[in-house]
């Protein structure tokens, strides 16, 4: 039998552009806005604005709140760190900034939400402080304290909690913008409820109060910046490998000459 000898230039050579390309990185998704304003598909979506939703402001009642919503991954279809979030205003002459906000943020493959209370399982308190209200129609925007990472898996839809624990009223309160799915010509499997609200006069809310389903979907826009991923973009260069080993240990083979 014809003996065989190995040189490991090729054999060394392929092994070190595998592995050094799982290092040699490059920006992936898309480093911008993703703004999400419309219901299910198919239906006849209606827009509006509320005072209650996400933010809960009133001049007389109602001065606690908790809103909680769901967006789809092929809303949303991209890759990166959220790093700021923006709710639509509609209307509102009042610019007094709202107070004690919290907004959190979680991964979840439920499309639905029902009347309930929720958890804070999974979530990540991505921003706390106050909320802009610029005075007039317009996104109103902050920067998270924790930018949050999307990863665009096709199970793994966003969902958003926003928190008011302020009990302050306002004259000339704000409203938002909103898409309610729950319409008709969808069917009955098609009313899709993707958000919930708590509101109360006297008590703050905690993650123990139960949120009241609703088909009033607050529009948002999301900030990305792009995040790096490993390609495979590693080359190799003449005599970066030694080549001065040869192996002889293949089976029926014995020295090489």
């Amino acid at each position: 039998m014809k003996k065989s000898c190995y040189s490991l230039k090729t054999t060394i050579a392929t092994i070190a552009i595998f592995f050094l390309s799982a290092f040699a990185f490059t920006a992936w998704g898309q480093t911008g806005t993703i703004t999400i304003t419309h219901g299910s598909t198919g239906c006849s979506n209606v827009t509006g604005n509320i005072n209650i939703y996400p933010f809960n402001i009133h001049n007389t009642a109602y001065r606690y709140g908790a809103y909680e919503a769901i967006y789809l991954q092929n809303e949303i279809d991209n890759v990166g760190n959220i790093t700021s979030i923006a709710f639509s205003k509609a209307s509102g002459t009042t610019t007094t900034a709202i107070a004690d906000v919290e907004i959190w943020m979680k991964y979840t493959t439920e499309t639905n939400l029902a009347t309930g209370a929720t958890t804070t399982a999974n979530y990540t308190k991505v921003y706390s402080g106050s909320f802009p209200n610029a005075s007039g129609a317009g996104w109103n925007s902050v920067t998270l304290d924790t930018p949050f990472y999307y990863d665009n898996k096709t199970d793994k839809n966003l969902q958003v909690m926003v928190i008011k624990n302020s009990n302050a009223i306002m004259a000339n309160v704000p409203y938002w913008n909103y898409t309610s799915i729950r319409v008709s010509p969808c069917g009955a499997s098609d009313l899709s409820i993707r958000s919930r609200h708590y509101v109360s006069t006297t008590a703050a809310f905690t993650w123990s109060s139960s949120l009241t389903e609703t088909s009033y979907r607050s529009h948002v826009r999301f900030g990305f910046t792009a995040t790096d991923n490993p390609t495979a973009s590693a080359t190799y260069a003449s005599g970066d490998i030694s080549t001065d080993r040869n192996f002889t240990s293949l089976p029926g083979s014995s020295s090489c000459p």
